[in-house]
């Protein structure tokens, strides 16, 4: 998100696809929610807006996580991606 200064206006497990290839790799892709809600989105023009717009929602996205789901396998997720 940070690189390509993806912008969500929320973020929840739910907006998140996991897709596999034929290779068996895979990768997570954003589904919903993208853009800005913003009057004046100059995170779109400035990269340390757009940075901190991208940490502040990935913290409060972790935070649900953790509140959510108290599976220990998931909190460890949580950590680890803090």
């Amino acid at each position: 998100m940070l690189f390509y200064k993806i912008i969500t206006m929320e973020f929840y497990p739910q907006n998140i696809l996991y897709k596999k290839d034929n290779d068996g790799s895979g990768r997570f892709v954003i589904i919903d929610d993208i853009g800005s809600a913003a009057l004046i989105p100059i995170e779109y023009y400035f990269t340390f807006a757009a940075h901190a717009r991208i940490n502040r929602k990935w913290k409060r996205f972790t935070e649900y996580l953790a509140k959510k789901y108290t599976n220990s396998l998931v909190q460890e997720l949580v950590k680890q991606i803090k």
